[in-house]
């Protein structure tokens, strides 16, 4: 039955765009078309086959019917419409939150060590400079990295395909690894800033939440001008 095949196969939902099943009796031959609804296009492609196949039929192998469509250009209002109904978008914010909470708690060692005089006594034990920021930087480092994979396990399961379709998952995974390079020494940084680890933790989370979200902001504003 090709119905039940059809619902429940998972692949056919991404790779059938449409179906076509014939059945002959006696009396009569009834033709159904199926289409996947994912696809806009569908509805009109599957009737599209069928009147090919009705014209062939009726006129010869030869024939065919051709059809084109150039659609208008996309009002700015329908644009804003499917942006805000993007479900890539929601994955964004979501994960721009849980970010700057997981990459704001590297300047709780770094504050408390400072503000205590732990590294000051490290310091005079004959630890360098160097050494204690390199391993320092790579410990927290490898935490992050850690915290990473959990969140790329969660996007397979929950088949977070934005992210992780098409080979977008390598791509995924640069990015986050470029962003812990460059985010763990700039909390370093910014963590001389606060003498309380805790209100340290506060105002990072909300100065990596602020910026994440102002450069979504303008990415979303290039792409309604564009």
């Amino acid at each position: 039955d090709l119905q039940e095949y059809l619902v429940k196969n998972n692949e056919c939902l991404y790779s059938c765009i449409i179906a076509f099943s014939i059945e002959i009796t006696k009396t009569n031959i009834t033709a159904v078309f199926w289409f996947n609804n994912e696809a806009y296009h569908s509805p009109s492609l599957s009737l599209a086959v069928l009147d090919n196949i009705i014209f062939k039929i009726l006129s010869g192998p030869n024939a065919s019917i051709t059809v084109s469509n150039k659609p208008q250009p996309k009002y700015i209002s329908h644009k804003k419409s499917e942006i805000r109904e993007t479900p890539g978008l929601q994955i964004v914010f979501t994960l721009i939150f849980g970010m700057s909470i997981f990459v704001s708690g590297f300047c709780l060692l770094t504050v408390t060590e400072r503000v205590n005089k732990a590294k000051h006594i490290q310091f005079l034990s004959g630890v360098y400079t160097f050494n204690f920021w390199v391993s320092a930087i790579f410990w927290d480092f490898i935490i992050y990295i850690f915290g990473c994979c959990l969140l790329l396990v969660v996007f397979i399961i929950t088949r977070s395909n934005t992210l992780i379709k098409n080979g977008n998952i390598m791509h995924t995974t640069f990015i986050f690894i470029l962003f812990g390079w460059c985010v763990i020494p700039f909390t370093y940084l910014l963590s001389y800033l606060y003498s309380s680890s805790t209100g340290a933790y506060i105002k990072l989370f909300a100065l990596h939440e602020t910026l994440g979200f102002l450069g979504v902001v303008v990415d979303l504003v290039i792409t309604i001008m564009e």
